[in-house]
């Protein structure tokens, strides 16, 4: 086996490691914000000098808020806030969401995208940002995957594969967790139904 097939063994081995315990967390029933600060931290673990997110959609789809980013500084996050509008233009994230393709940013000192809140990845030391959204069957965002980087760089295939299986496995999180919440809700409506009328569909008493 040469060195570069060596290598890219491990590397495969690592990714189905990474995927196997965030499915085990997502089949443990273990919190979704839990489960996404896992995912994140295992996709840094692969390169480093590489910081990570998740980004969530609210319900009305025109806002973006962190879900997980341990190792994106609190200032950016609150310098950015305004401007995660799914929306166009609204750096890589928002604009990820709305256009529902990949935004990969190779400087945001000078992209367009990044215009308005450039500024602020660039004090907090982040030059790089790709975001990918993270889409439900119906083509509905459910979030974004972003990559951040210190220096200006666009992503590699290597990058790309990590991306792709970081959104695949917070999709499936994200909606398992839906289902979840869903299933809940009607089992307490079921619940509250009979407490109110308990003799729907019985015999009526003696």
């Amino acid at each position: 086996m040469t060195l570069d097939a060596a290598t890219e063994q491990r590397a495969r081995a690592a990714l189905l490691d990474c995927q196997r315990r965030v499915l085990e967390r997502t089949a443990s029933g273990a919190p979704l914000p839990e489960i996404l600060e896992t995912l994140v931290k295992l996709i840094e673990e692969q390169i480093g000098d590489m910081r990570c997110a998740v980004l969530l959609a609210d319900s009305a789809q025109q806002k973006l808020r962190f879900a997980s980013a341990p190792n994106i500084p609190e200032d950016y996050k609150a310098g950015i806030e305004p401007f995660l509008l799914i929306a166009p233009n609204m750096g890589s994230c928002g604009t990820a969401a709305f256009r529902r393709e990949p935004m990969y940013t190779r400087d945001t000192a000078d992209d367009v995208l990044w215009e308005n809140c450039g500024g602020i990845a660039v004090r907090n030391g982040l030059r790089a940002v790709w975001s990918t959204p993270i889409l439900s069957d119906d083509n509905s965002v459910l979030g974004t995957f972003a990559m951040y980087y210190g220096e200006p760089r666009i992503p590699s295939a290597e990058h790309i594969q990590l991306i792709d299986m970081a959104t695949q496995m917070a999709r499936v999180a994200i909606e398992a967790k839906a289902r979840g919440r869903g299933a809940a809700a009607e089992r307490g409506s079921a619940s509250a139904c009979y407490r109110h009328n308990p003799h729907d569909g019985l015999e009526p008493p003696a």
